[in-house]
């Protein structure tokens, strides 16, 4: 499952885990990631043990947290994702590493988690949290070798359009025996 975050550098924190002081001054920071396709940084990775459900057994796990900068605002935004080291979810493990380069397709993955600092490309959609909220989560990797085919196009703000400038032009006379202003 992937999950939203705030932009972790425009809150204070007074320790390394992100506790707030009593009295600290903090903002509501919150970015709202629109769906799409964005590149993004690998910028944290945790392995992890997932403890099995009905759609998954028990199994290894990484959490990988990826960067995408909002282009409308410029601010970052960290995007958790798991990638469970599981047959059934070696589909994804493929994708991710494919998009960061270290796979291509058709060839064997000899995973190697020395990852931070990657970069690759992504699509993005927003989910349906548990109490009602909205956050953004990774739909797909796109595999490097895709990238040309899929390059996000920048956003770019509406600008007002122009209507062409008017002239004024004299209707045709359509009764050649006519003549205007003559009586």
């Amino acid at each position: 499952m992937s999950e939203y975050y705030t932009n972790p550098a425009a809150t204070p924190a007074t320790t390394a885990s992100g506790e707030l002081g009593w009295e600290d001054e903090i903002n509501d920071d919150f970015v709202e990631l629109q769906p799409g396709t964005y590149q993004f940084r690998v910028t944290k990775l945790a392995r992890g043990r997932h403890s099995g459900a009905d759609w998954m057994p028990p199994c290894n796990k990484v959490e990988v947290e990826i960067e995408i900068i909002e282009p409308t605002t410029g601010m970052p935004v960290s995007i958790r994702d798991t990638l469970y080291l599981h047959q059934k979810g070696k589909w994804k493990i493929c994708k991710f590493f494919e998009a960061i380069g270290l796979k291509k397709k058709g060839e064997n993955l000899r995973m190697s988690w020395n990852i931070i600092g990657k970069t690759g490309m992504c699509e993005t959609v927003l989910k349906e949290g548990n109490r009602g909220g909205k956050f953004a989560n990774v739909k797909s990797y796109i595999p490097a070798e895709d990238v040309q085919n899929r390059a996000p196009q920048p956003v770019q703000p509406a600008q007002p359009q122009q209507a062409a400038p008017q002239t004024y032009q004299a209707p045709q006379n359509p009764n050649p025996n006519w003549n205007p202003g003559a009586f």
